[in-house]
């Protein structure tokens, strides 16, 4: 009998977004190519976006965006186990060092 697998992290998300909710780093589709959000200004009621060195886009705020958002971890969330890696603690000696003493 074979273990079960585990379910593979979801390593983006798409989702249906106003122009004032992107964020740098997400993924926008335009003319079908795809491109990441580089730089993102909110003023004079437009939202900017610079894509790459390739585009700048002047939106309203509330039009709508289909966008693909990689996923980040929190701070101080675990990174998912990766089958077949080691980790420092499971290690030999279960990842501790041995620091020589210093002084006299």
């Amino acid at each position: 009998m074979t273990a079960p697998r585990a379910t593979p992290a979801v390593r983006a998300r798409s989702l249906r977004l106003t122009a004032n909710e992107i964020r740098i780093g997400d993924l926008v589709a335009f003319g079908g190519t795809t491109l990441a959000v580089t730089f993102r200004e909110h003023r004079g009621g437009v939202v900017r976006l610079e894509l790459g060195t390739l585009a700048r886009v002047t939106l309203a705020p509330a039009v709508a965006l289909t966008v693909t958002r990689p996923t980040r971890l929190l701070p101080g969330e675990p990174r998912p186990a990766r089958p077949g890696r080691r980790r420092t603690a499971d290690a030999p000696g279960g990842g501790t060092a041995r620091i020589p003493a210093v002084g006299p």
